[in-house]
């Protein structure tokens, strides 16, 4: 029984290899705690496709308006995920919504495992669940972006933003919403 299976409470995981669950639940243990971090860089998360009715279920239901809601999202190493021995994943509220990208995981996996053991807890991120409406092809899907600041997990920060660095025209709105000198 491995690390994930214990927090997960599950049982026989050897016995059901290759079966994926019908629900993706993410139980901590009852009595985990919890340390939120706070930062202002963002962290994309992916595979979201895969968990829209959780997050659906995160932002209150189903509907044809768009969303935009903070959570605080759990990140969870997973060693015996078999498309990527370095995954982490995010749930909210309990659910699996996504994971970081193999590049982000590989990066961030060694400073969470110290965060963890510093704080005696699970690491979370603040976060916002954004998207839905419709589009011509159907509804829209919900996607996660995380708040985290770098440097809590031992990884230097880019400065500037890759849009910047990469010379791409980076549109400045203002507070008011408006594109600046419009």
């Amino acid at each position: 029984m491995g690390l994930l299976d214990r927090i997960l409470h599950r049982r026989g995981a050897a016995d059901r290899r290759g079966v994926a669950p019908a629900v993706a639940l993410v139980e901590p243990p009852p009595a985990a705690e919890v340390v939120l971090l706070r930062g202002s860089h963002d962290l994309e998360v992916v595979g979201e496709s895969h968990y829209q009715d959780a997050l659906w279920r995160v932002v209150g239901g189903r509907t044809a308006e768009r969303v935009r809601v903070d959570v605080q999202a759990v990140l969870l190493t997973e060693p015996d995920n078999p498309y990527d021995p370095n995954a982490v994943s995010e749930s909210i509220e309990g659910a699996k919504v996504g994971y970081l990208c193999r590049d982000d995981a590989k990066t961030y996996r060694s400073g969470l495992h110290e965060l963890q053991s510093r704080h005696g807890a699970l690491i979370a991120l603040p976060g916002v669940v954004v998207g839905g409406g419709t589009r011509q092809d159907g509804p829209g899907m919900l996607g996660v972006w995380l708040s985290h600041d770098p440097a809590d997990f031992g990884v230097q920060a880019i400065v500037p933003p890759p849009a910047v660095a990469l010379g791409t025209q980076v549109e400045d709105y203002g507070q008011a919403g408006r594109r600046a000198g419009a």
